[in-house]
């Protein structure tokens, strides 16, 4: 079954694709687990990229990582074959601190709406008893009057 979704993309914009999905994935509950899924592939090509280099270059990795929204201010002093590899590894932090923060709001949204569905939900019945309580009571006192 051929099922279209949007993917969320670091640069502040989605990008919609074609692809065999679940249909969890269209209406907003497989969201959280895509971007989990992102977040560990991100780590995994940190850890990857990290691997035989530098005890500097690896603190500096392990730094980045502890703090998921910013990267160390400090740069280690590198060798200049490790130069190229933190470029990118830098560019794949400020991917994965976008894809935390996306991950926090989207937390922050399913416990508002879930909190949202507990409050209305009883009030909704609870207005739906009381509006049809005195729909039947004057209804039966118009009938008793005439």
């Amino acid at each position: 079954m051929r099922i279209n979704r949007w993917i969320i993309n670091p640069m502040n914009h989605c990008s919609f694709v074609c692809g065999t999905e679940s249909r969890t994935t269209i209406n907003g509950v497989g969201i959280v687990q895509l971007v989990e899924e992102r977040l560990r592939k991100l780590d995994q090509t940190i850890e990857r990229l990290s691997a035989g280099k530098s005890p500097s270059f690896k603190m500096y990795c392990s730094a980045a990582l502890r703090s998921s929204t910013s990267l160390p201010t400090l740069l280690p002093l590198l060798a200049p074959n490790e130069f190229d590899d933190l470029e990118r590894i830098q560019q794949i932090f400020i991917q994965r601190a976008y894809f935390s923060r996306s991950l926090q709001r989207q937390k922050r949204a399913i416990f508002i709406i879930r909190l949202w569905r507990y409050i209305h939900i009883p009030l909704a019945c609870l207005a739906i008893t009381i509006i049809s309580y005195h729909c039947v009571t004057e209804i039966a006192r118009l009938l008793m009057y005439r």
